[in-house]
C-alpha cells in the first residue's frame, strides 16, 4: 500500500474535488492512498514551498512560485513522468493556466483550479443594464449606490491584485518582466483604486474576495464588486441573494482582469514522485475535471469543462459568463522574487489607501520600484532568467 500526503488550500473550492478524486483514485490505483491537509489561503500565498516539499508528496500551488520552483528543484518537472499525449489533453486549459506552470522548458505544476478578476452583482439590486461595463462607469455607479451598497476586496494582497487588474485594464500593465511601469502609469491606476477605495463600504480594506461574496449573500448586504477572484460556489449554492458574474469593467486595454487559481505539484521528496505524478494526471484530466472535480464544488481548469452542460447546470450561468474573462487574463511574474514583492507591495498600497487625505502618491511609487528591486535583486543573478540549469530543469550547484 502507498499513501500520498497533499497540502491544499482551506476552502471548499479547494479541498472537496480533491478529496473526491482521492475517493475516485482508490478504483484506478486501488493500492494506492491520497490524504490532503489544509492551509490557509494566506498560508497558500506566503509559505515557502522549499519546506512544504520536504513534508508533503503533492502540494497546491500558486503559478506565481513557478519561477521559484523551478530554480531550487523542489518539485520535479512533470514531463520526465508524464507522456506527451497526456499533457496534451491537460493543456487546453481556460485562459494562460496550464502555460503558467511552463517554465525553462519543463511543467512544474498541472493545472486543476482556475479563477480570475471578475466583476460580481446583486440581480436583486442591479440589471445587468445597469452593470457598469467601463472604470469611469464604475465611479458613477458607487456614488449611486453608496457606500452600503459597493464593495471591494482590499485586503493587503488584494491591493496589489486590484493594481494589477486595474493597470492592465488602462493599457498599462504594471509589469514589463521584473520591471515595474512608469510612474504616470502607475499613479494612474492607484488613483482609480483611491477613488473607488474612498467610495466603497467601510469593511473594504478587511477584506478579501471571500469575505466580500459572503457579504454580498447576505440579505441586506452590498450589490456590486468591480473586481475580485471568481468563485463558482457562490453562484451554484443556495444563498439569500442571486449573484451574477462578468468580466472586470474595460479600459484602454480592454477587460483584463489578474488570473489566478491554482495547480498541483510533485515533491522531489517524495518516494513515490511517479505514483504522485499520475495522481496528479488524474485530477487535472478533462474527463475527471468536468465530472468529479467539478460536482464536488471545484472550479476546474479545463476549458471541456468550463462549457459543458454540467457546468451550465450546477453554475447559474457562471463558467459561461465569465470564460471570456479567464481567456482574456492578465498573468503575473513568476521571477524568483516575485511572490515577496507582491505581498510587500500589497502591504504598502493597503497602508496608503488607509491614510486617506495623507496619501503621497509619489512616495507610494517610490516605496513600490524599491520593494521590486529588492525582492529581485536579492535573488542571485542566475534565477533570475532561470539560467544555469542542467537539461532536466533541475538546479545545479552553485559554488559559494
Amino acid at each position: 500500500m502507498t499513501s500520498l500526503n497533499g497540502l491544499t488550500w482551506d476552502h471548499p473550492r479547494g479541498y472537496q474535488p480533491l478529496e473526491a478524486c482521492a475517493l475516485q483514485w482508490r478504483d484506478v490505483e486501488p493500492e494506492v492512498t491520497v490524504q490532503w491537509d489544509r492551509r490557509s489561503l494566506k498560508s497558500f500565498g506566503d509559505d515557502p514551498l522549499e519546506d512544504l516539499s520536504k513534508r508533503y508528496d503533492l502540494v497546491i500551488v500558486d503559478h506565481p512560485f513557478v519561477g521559484t520552483i523551478a530554480d531550487q528543484g523542489c518539485f520535479v518537472a512533470l514531463d520526465r513522468y508524464l507522456d506527451a499525449a497526456t499533457l496534451s489533453r491537460i493543456a487546453d486549459s481556460v485562459g494562460s493556466s496550464y502555460d503558467t506552470y511552463r517554465l525553462a522548458g519543463h511543467q512544474w505544476a498541472l493545472p486543476v483550479d482556475a479563477a480570475a478578476h471578475v466583476s460580481v452583482r446583486r440581480a436583486d439590486l442591479m440589471d445587468d443594464r445597469d452593470a457598469p461595463r467601463t472604470w469611469e462607469q464604475v465611479t458613477i455607479t458607487a456614488h449611486e449606490l453608496g457606500p452600503d451598497r459597493f464593495i471591494l476586496a482590499l485586503a493587503p494582497v488584494d491591493c496589489m491584485m486590484m493594481l494589477l487588474t486595474i493597470a492592465a485594464s488602462l493599457g498599462k500593465p504594471a509589469f514589463v518582466e521584473e520591471t515595474l511601469a512608469g510612474e504616470d502609469d502607475l499613479a494612474a491606476a492607484l488613483e482609480v483604486i483611491a477613488q473607488l477605495a474612498d467610495l466603497a463600504h467601510p469593511s473594504s480594506l478587511q477584506s478579501n474576495p471571500i469575505a466580500v461574496l459572503d457579504s454580498m449573500s447576505a440579505r441586506h448586504g452590498p450589490g456590486y464588486s468591480p473586481a475580485l477572484f471568481g468563485y463558482s460556489n457562490y453562484a451554484r449554492t443556495p444563498r439569500s441573494t442571486d449573484l451574477r458574474f462578468a468580466p472586470v469593467p474595460a479600459g484602454a486595454g480592454g477587460s483584463r482582469g489578474v488570473l489566478g487559481g491554482a495547480g498541483v505539484a510533485v515533491s522531489s521528496s517524495s518516494p513515490s514522485t511517479e505514483v504522485a505524478s499520475k495522481f496528479a494526471a488524474f485530477v487535472a484530466d478533462p474527463e475527471v475535471q468536468a465530472t468529479t472535480y467539478l460536482d464536488a464544488g471545484g472550479q476546474p481548469s479545463h476549458r471541456t469543462a468550463w462549457k459543458s452542460a454540467e457546468a451550465r447546470r450546477v453554475a447559474n450561468g457562471y463558467f459561461a459568463d465569465t470564460l471570456t474573462a479567464l481567456d482574456q487574463s492578465w498573468v503575473r511574474p513568476r521571477w524568483v522574487g516575485f511572490p515577496l514583492a507582491q505581498e510587500a507591495a500589497g502591504n504598502a498600497i493597503h497602508r496608503y489607501l488607509s491614510d486617506g487625505s495623507s496619501r503621497e502618491t509619489t512616495a507610494l511609487i517610490r516605496e513600490l520600484r524599491s520593494l521590486v528591486e529588492r525582492a529581485f535583486t536579492s535573488q542571485p543573478a542566475s534565477d533570475h532568467k532561470l539560467e544555469g540549469k542542467d537539461r532536466d530543469g533541475s538546479p545545479r550547484n552553485r559554488q559559494t
